[in-house]
């Protein structure tokens, strides 16, 4: 299993303040954000009941044991600035000043 993030910039619906931020166990980054869209709390959302995630960091591997049968949110939400270190991203697809449902793989050239 993969470890993500799961990011909504912003939090409780303002886009200045810190990124609301879920840290999932999952098999791949879609699954990661259903999950977070199943079970996030509207109160983290600005009352949105399947808030739509804007960004998905891959930061590493999780070997432990049982990782492979229980995939799910491990932390969050907490609320920082989220910052990506050279991991494997997604962004979701922007038309006009809208998100889309489609993504795109982000590659960091600093990495």
């Amino acid at each position: 299993m993969k470890i993500f993030e799961v990011i909504f910039w912003g939090s409780r619906g303002n886009g200045d303040a810190k990124d609301t931020i879920y840290l999932v166990r999952s098999s791949n980054f879609r699954a990661a954000v259903e999950d977070v869209q199943r079970n996030a709390s509207p109160s983290n959302h600005n009352g949105e009941m399947s808030p739509l995630a804007h960004t998905v960091y891959e930061i590493g591997t999780d070997a432990s044991p049982h990782a492979n049968s229980n995939p799910r949110i491990l932390r969050g939400p907490y609320f920082d600035f989220a910052h990506n270190h050279g991991w494997r991203a997604w962004h979701r697809k922007m038309e006009g000043s809208s998100d889309t449902d489609e993504w795109e793989e982000v590659f960091d050239a600093g990495a």
